[in-house]
C-alpha cells in the first residue's frame, strides 16, 4: 500500500516546489545580522530585544495578511516594546541603573556607538524574522497544494 501511495504521488503532473524557505537569503541575512549584534551587545540584552519579534510579527501580519488585533493586544505589544526599550537603554555601557558599572559585566572594548549598532542589528534581525514568519504563512495559505505536496514542501 505504501508503494502504491508513493507511485501515485511520484507520477503527479504538477511539480512540487523544491526551494526550502529556511535557506532564503533574508534568513541568511538575519543570521549574519544576529552574529554582528552578539559581538556588540551582551547576551541578556540580545535576548530581551529579540522579544520584539512578536511585535514585528503582529505588524507584518496586519500589513501582509490583513489581520486585525484588538486594542488590548496592541496595548500589550506597545508595553512590550517600551519594556524592551527601557531595558536596552539601562543596559547601555556607561548607564548607571543601580550603581556603578563593573568591568566584568561589559567588555572593555564596547563603546556606546558599537552598542547602538548592536541594538539596531538585533532590531533588524527581529524585523526580518517577523517578516519571514508572516511571508511563509502567506505562501502556505495562498498556494493550492494537496496534503502530500505540502508535506514534501515542509
Amino acid at each position: 500500500m505504501l508503494r502504491a501511495c508513493f507511485l501515485t504521488f511520484a507520477t503527479r503532473a504538477r511539480p512540487v516546489p523544491t526551494r526550502r524557505e529556511s535557506s532564503h537569503p533574508r534568513d541568511l541575512l538575519g543570521r549574519a545580522i544576529g552574529f554582528v549584534s552578539l559581538r556588540r551587545v551582551d547576551a541578556g540584552t540580545f535576548a530581551v530585544v529579540q522579544q520584539s519579534k512578536v511585535f514585528f510579527t503582529a505588524l507584518f501580519a496586519r500589513v501582509l495578511l490583513g489581520r486585525s488585533l484588538s486594542v488590548p493586544k496592541w496595548c500589550t505589544l506597545t508595553i512590550l516594546v517600551l519594556g524592551v526599550t527601557l531595558i536596552s537603554l539601562l543596559s547601555q555601557p556607561g548607564a548607571v541603573a543601580c550603581g556603578p558599572l563593573t568591568t566584568s559585566s561589559v567588555p572593555a572594548d564596547l563603546s556606546a556607538s558599537a552598542y547602538m549598532i548592536g541594538l539596531l542589528a538585533v532590531g533588524t534581525d527581529s524585523a526580518l524574522s517577523g517578516y519571514a514568519t508572516v511571508y511563509f504563512e502567506r505562501v502556505l495559505k495562498t498556494t493550492v497544494l494537496t496534503v502530500w505536496d505540502r508535506n514534501l514542501q515542509l
